[in-house]
């Protein structure tokens, strides 16, 4: 038997099956790991269709295999149906006794507990063909993590409610996700309900025909199935918990307003589920007939066509940087377009796309390559600082495909920052897509494509939070040339479309002093070191704690700062540093004494980690060296990137030096700048002791942590001296 990589139970599934029908044409062996996916799961479904005498078996379950597909249960003779039925089972998580060929209690109890889930009363232990194909596939019908209670009440109801009652339909999973399945069901149902519980034209395909059938709701209404219609449409499309009561109480009409807000919609009565407000709630794209102010196009576009679109009503238009359609026709902005394009009364968003769609391009390197052609496109059009560029992702991206954009735009984002965020990035694309890309952090704005309605990401996933435009529907121009998607505007102050252009060389000019204060601030109190009142730039400054004299430097360019004596450098990338300084560390003060080492806790990287994580990118120098009279000088050299790109490249110096000063009792204390501290610390020698001990334990607990296990403490110059000051404590 294979070592079992994942579930046992799932690994005997797959080695019963390899065991049983490897022989045969049709299969292709599975690799045993103990996972449960697709293959397993389709695995399955051919063995069904071979026991049950299906001529075509390709492990897909449609209405010709449920046409001959029998009732399975304890009087099923063939072994072998059974004992796919439980390696069914196995691979959805529930316990039946084991891959048998008998269908005793343990499997009836098994099929109970998985028709409840699904949303069905228990009746008896039989699996019908419905439930068959639901059991042999990779639906979850048991809460998953970040699945929501009232969701998975709302999938149970439209599996028991219309999915049973729909021929050949598949049951929707049960797993709390709102997602393009249960969408579809919900707009089956409303079919069901306007055809009077016929069946009859129910497809679960949103059109004019449903819409215009849908019926108008307000408070009071005694259509309770409809309002469970809408109360399941904003579980969806605002994520909320609306009850499945069927009630339309004062509740139900305020989660009514928010959605109409929310998405924009105009010319709806608030709190009133009308045609409007039921096109949007049923569809990404809404209700298309609806006044639109944003349109985005890959025509380049003339003072003509710019007035065109003024005159029929849109403010504000989407154009690319750079790229052609077709590999024939240029889509790139150009600046005589610009210029008419302001001429026309119009505002711009820029829009990069590049290549044809697919999921092999979004990984880290394209992301950082294609960031910096559209940093170059946008300074040399004059695009002006704090422009949010929106990155299209025109694809149809599968759950499994989302930290594959993530890693897209984490590329875009490094080269953003070395950029000084001299632009933003958004994401144009889906809305789940747009959703997770947001909610990581990585992008600040959203262009939804909910043109694209066979996208599984847009039907029945609610807007990003952030989004600025939403895509419902298309102009052509008075001229006939060209097409393209329109948009609408989002919430004020979010959108930031320009409406001026600079020269190029005038663009990112050099940052202010203040900004390279601020950002030297940042640093010294993340070290804990104090700036006096009055900092400036390229200023020296030294003071002293007890048996501590610390001098730090700031350079207006990092090119200004000295790198001789530099022992070992530290390369840091987006606040990441990509060298093991604890090792680093070790080697340049391993020959040190121990007094100069690990009593003073220099050789851990603790400090460099904060130093990494201030600076963002750029270098950290290590050095040290021994004065005349035995003092350990420590010097830190850090090099910072405070802006970047193909051009231009803005840099900042930092220099940190920490004299260990030796003990000397003859030394009047006033020399220290923290007279009064000491004095204080003096006179509370006890509490002080205590809290030394505990501080000092706390920081070996996470130098250890840090330094993967060895016990070497380097925290900000404030602690370093706390041991020596309470050794001496009386």
């Amino acid at each position: 038997m294979s070592e079992a990589k994942g579930d046992s139970r799932v690994t005997e599934v797959q080695e019963w099956l390899n065991e049983t029908y490897g022989a045969q044409s049709w299969f292709t062996k599975l690799t045993v790991d103990g996972m449960t996916g697709a293959g397993t799961c389709k695995a399955l479904c051919k063995a069904l269709q071979y026991e049950i005498g299906v001529k075509n078996v390709d492990g897909v379950i449609g209405a010709g295999t449920l046409a001959v597909c029998p009732t399975i249960g304890a009087t099923v003779t063939n072994t072998n149906l059974i004992k796919i039925i439980q390696c069914g089972f196995y691979c959805k998580g529930y316990e039946c006794g084991g891959i048998t060929g008998h269908y005793g209690v343990a499997v009836e109890i098994a099929a109970q507990k998985f028709k409840m889930d699904a949303g069905f009363d228990v009746g008896n232990g039989e699996l019908q063909p419905i439930f068959i194909r639901a059991l042999l596939n990779t639906d979850a019908f048991v809460l998953v993590k970040n699945g929501k209670d009232y969701v998975r009440e709302a999938q149970q109801y439209l599996n028991n409610t219309y999915i049973v009652k729909l021929s050949n339909w598949a049951l929707i999973p049960c797993n709390g996700i709102p997602d393009r399945n249960m969408m579809k069901a919900i707009i089956a149902g409303l079919q069901y309900e306007e055809a009077n519980h016929s069946t009859s034209g129910v497809d679960g395909i949103y059109g004019k025909n449903t819409l215009s059938k849908a019926p108008t709701l307000s408070s009071g209404t005694a259509k309770t199935a409809y309002v469970k219609i809408v109360q399941m449409c904003l579980m969806c499309m605002m994520e909320t918990n609306a009850g499945m009561d069927g009630a339309f109480g004062s509740a139900l009409k305020d989660q009514i307003e928010e959605f109409q807000k929310f998405y924009c919609l105009s010319g709806v009565t608030s709190g009133t589920v009308d045609r409007i407000t039921w096109a949007s709630l049923l569809s990404s794209k809404g209700e298309t007939s609806r006044a639109a102010k944003a349109c985005d196009t890959s025509t380049v576009l003339n003072y003509a066509k710019a007035k065109s679109l003024y005159d029929a009503g849109y403010r504000y238009v989407g154009r690319y940087l750079s790229g052609t359609v077709g590999g024939k026709r240029s889509k790139a902005m150009t600046a005589e377009e610009i210029a008419d394009i302001f001429k026309a009364g119009l505002r711009i968003f820029a829009i990069f796309q590049e290549g044809t769609p697919s999921m092999s391009r979004y990984t880290l390197e394209s992301g950082v390559s294609e960031a910096q052609k559209a940093l170059s496109a946008a300074r040399q059009l004059g695009i002006p600082e704090d422009a949010i560029i929106y990155f299209a992702i025109d694809y149809d991206v599968m759950e499994s495909g989302i930290n594959a954009v993530k890693q897209y735009f984490a590329g875009i984002r490094r080269v953003f920052a070395k950029a000084g965020y001299y632009y933003h990035a958004g994401i144009y694309g889906a809305r789940n897509v747009c959703s997770k890309v947001c909610n990581s952090g990585l992008v600040e704005s959203s262009y939804v494509s909910d043109m694209s309605t066979g996208f599984s990401g847009n039907l029945g996933y609610k807007i990003p939070e952030n989004w600025a435009f939403d895509q419902f529907h298309e102009y052509q121009f008075p001229s006939t040339d060209g097409t393209f998607g329109l948009d609408k505007v989002g919430y004020s102050g979010r959108y930031n479309g320009f409406v001026s252009v600079t020269k190029a060389n005038e663009m990112m000019p050099d940052v202010s002093d203040d900004y390279r204060r601020q950002k030297a601030v940042k640093l010294f109190k993340a070290l804990g070191l104090p700036l006096r009142a009055g900092f400036k730039m390229a200023t020296k400054y030294k003071y002293y704690q007890p048996y501590l004299e610390v001098t730090y430097s700031v350079y207006e360019k990092a090119e200004l700062l000295p790198d001789e004596g530099v022992k070992a450098t530290v390369t840091v990338e987006n606040g990441k540093m990509q060298t093991d300084v604890s090792n680093t560390m070790e080697t340049i003060f391993g020959k040190l004494d121990i007094k100069y080492t690990t009593d003073l806790g220099i050789t851990s990287a603790f400090t460099i980690e904060l130093l990494s994580k201030e600076i963002e990118n750029g270098s950290i120098g290590i050095d040290f060296k021994l004065n005349a009279v035995g003092e350990l000088i420590l010097i830190l050299k850090c090099k910072a990137i405070l802006r970047e790109d193909a051009l231009t490249r803005y840099t900042m110096g930092y220099e940190i030096e920490l004299k260990y000063l030796p003990k000397d009792d003859s030394a009047p204390q006033e020399e220290y700048e923290y007279t009064e501290l000491y004095n204080w610390m003096m006179e509370n020698q006890g509490q002080v002791a205590t809290a030394g001990v505990v501080l000092l334990l706390g920081c070996w607990v996470l130098a250890e942590l840090v330094s993967g296990g060895t016990v070497n403490v380097m925290i900000p110059v404030f602690v370093t001296t706390l041991p020596k000051v309470v050794e001496n404590l009386g």
